[in-house]
């Protein structure tokens, strides 16, 4: 039997349709209406209400919650504090737990601490060419500056 427990809104256009519910799955219920020896007894209903997600811990818990749904509610904590993205926290401490287990294993492993160095420096290189390259043509540009004007200090003592 599935039936729903609350009224079904719907909120919004064509593209942006919203339907709010609450949809009850797979429960079973038994009346409790019986006669003996003339009398009838009316126990009411028994229902047995199943959870919609079968993974759902016993005793119907609605706050069970998977890790990483855990780790997003602290990052959106951690904005709620500082006013910086839930988004750039989860980056951020994934970064750093990667970073610490990389650091461990680089102790033990030094193979993996040879291809750090190595990843580290490709990046590195790549974050910083494009600084260099403009380094290089600010040294550029000075030179045909200085270029010029001993051209033309040499034009007027010519002249």
């Amino acid at each position: 039997m599935r039936f729903y427990e609350t009224e079904r809104r719907t909120t919004g256009d064509y593209k942006t349709k919203q339907i709010i519910n609450s949809e009850i799955a797979d429960v079973s219920i038994l009346r409790l209406k019986f006669e003996t020896d003339g009398i009838t007894y009316n126990l009411g209903v028994v229902d047995n209400k199943q959870s919609p997600k079968p993974d759902q811990r016993p005793g119907n818990w609605e706050d069970s919650k998977t890790l990483w749904e855990m780790y997003i509610d602290f990052c959106k904590f951690l904005e709620s504090l500082t006013g910086v993205s839930y988004i750039f926290w989860a980056i951020f401490f994934i970064i750093l737990a990667g970073s610490a287990i990389i650091g461990i294993l680089s102790i033990f492993f030094p193979i993996i601490r040879k291809g750090f160095v190595i990843v580290a420096n490709f990046f590195w290189r790549v974050i910083s060419s494009p600084f260099r390259a403009l380094i290089k043509l600010i040294d550029r540009l000075e030179e045909r500056h200085a270029q010029r004007e001993e051209s033309n200090a040499e034009a007027s003592i010519e002249a």
